[in-house]
Order: C-alpha cells, then sequence, then structure tokens
C-alpha cells in the first residue's frame, strides 16, 4: 500500500469518525481487536515486530497500522 493510499484511508476514517465518534470508535477498537487475535500480538507491539523482522509488512499489517493511526487521531482533541 503507497503513502497515498494509506492517507486516504486514514483521511476517510477520520472523516468517519467526526461523523459518528463513538459508533466509529468502537468499530475501529472491534477491527484493531481482530487483527490482535489473528495475530496473537498487542497492537502497541507491531512497529517494532516490524522493525526487526518478526512481522511481515503486508497489505494487511498496513491496513492495521492505518486503524491504529486513526484511532489515535479520533483520541486528539
Amino acid at each position: 500500500m503507497t503513502i497515498q493510499e494509506q492517507r486516504e484511508a486514514l483521511g476517510g476514517l477520520v472523516d468517519a469518525a467526526r461523523h459518528d465518534s463513538a459508533a466509529t470508535r468502537v468499530v475501529l477498537e472491534g477491527r484493531i481487536r481482530e487483527y490482535e487475535q489473528r495475530y496473537g500480538i498487542d497492537s502497541d507491539d507491531v512497529p517494532a515486530r516490524l522493525a526487526d523482522g518478526r512481522l511481515q509488512d503486508t497489505a494487511e499489517v498496513s491496513q492495521w497500522l492505518i486503524l491504529l493511526r486513526a484511532l489515535r487521531r479520533y483520541e486528539q482533541p
């Protein structure tokens, strides 16, 4: 996934969050939890695992990172 595609996906999620913040937060958290369960790791560990090669940078992992960024941007005032 290109940087531009990531920005577009993230922008769409953030826009959605502004329209229905409580529901969007629940959806984001649920989708993130699905990745954590599928991979058996906590989201906080993803960057380190990518950096040291224990986790491959696939399209699915990129989607996971996009969801994490969206949730963090959503949580900012």
